[in-house]
């Protein structure tokens, strides 16, 4: 881990006040917060990685038989074969679907290592435990 400054607020405030734009002080940040949580040693993308290759696949096989279907059989001597185009073509439309809402299947097909996992839960009670000291300091009328 990097070591802890006395004050980032002050480093924060100095890097906003500089000539730089706000992107590339948005990209440094971001790496720099990346590189100091390690959130790889929370959690676990190996299946949502793999549902990923997976749609890739998928997409890249419907292009390559659709290609090879309308090149090979003719829709006017085979009348089934535009059928199967278009379900080739429903196939290939799924797998993008796939590849472009990938982020969404990080939950579904990722996981939670131990460690992440109990501070997750730690998380979540100090929300819980916040909130109810929140409404208990104060009376709604």
């Amino acid at each position: 881990m990097p070591p802890k400054e006395k004050s980032p607020g002050k480093k924060l405030e100095k890097e906003l006040q500089s000539g730089k734009s706000f992107y590339q002080f948005l990209t440094s940040w971001n790496k720099k917060v990346q590189a100091y949580t390690a959130f790889d040693d929370y959690f676990q993308f190996t299946g949502n990685i793999y549902m990923y290759w997976f749609a890739r696949t998928i997409l890249m096989a419907s292009i390559v038989y659709y290609i090879l279907i309308s090149g090979f059989f003719p829709t006017k001597a085979f009348p089934l074969a535009s059928k199967i185009n278009v379900m080739t073509s429903l196939i290939g439309i799924f797998g993008f679907v796939i590849i472009r809402c990938s982020g969404m299947f990080i939950k579904i097909f990722g996981h939670w290592t131990p460690e992440g996992s109990l501070y997750y839960k730690q998380c979540d009670n100090f929300k819980k435990i916040s909130y109810r000291s929140f409404c208990s300091q104060r009376t709604f009328s």
